[in-house]
């Protein structure tokens, strides 16, 4: 795709990066894990291909500005443009949501256990 041929150059915004696979995507865009060629660190590279609406990935760059610093937020590492698409590199953290679901077969949440996770979620905010 258009997208991959990003990810193949050796530099993406101030983070050299080599591409190694595919890792999510949809209506958003698409989703790498890459390795910082100078760090060794794993990280992800979102991106976006930049159309006339408002970008949801700038929105998303946004919110984990603010987020910065607070356990289990990935690390926001560079966010910008390069070539057609608009571009989030963060800390790779591990599995996906989808991918945990799917591990630990919960395909449904029960009722009583959302709030739960919401409460936490809410908590950790509140620690910013």
């Amino acid at each position: 795709t258009a997208a991959t041929k990003i990810y193949t150059q050796a530099f993406v915004g101030s983070v050299r990066c080599v591409q190694e696979t595919g890792i999510g995507a949809g209506a958003f865009g698409e989703i790498f894990s890459a390795q910082d060629m100078e760090t060794q660190e794993d990280v992800a590279i979102k991106l976006e291909q930049i159309t006339n609406r408002r970008s949801s990935l700038m929105t998303e760059v946004g919110v984990y500005k603010i987020l910065q610093g607070i356990t289990g937020i990935p690390k926001l590492y560079w966010s910008g443009t390069e070539g057609d698409f608009n571009v989030m590199v963060v800390e790779l953290l591990g599995l996906s949501l989808e991918d945990l679901y799917q591990h630990l077969s919960l395909i449904h949440i029960s009722e009583p256990t959302r709030p739960l996770y919401i409460s936490y979620a809410v908590f950790c905010l509140k620690k910013k």
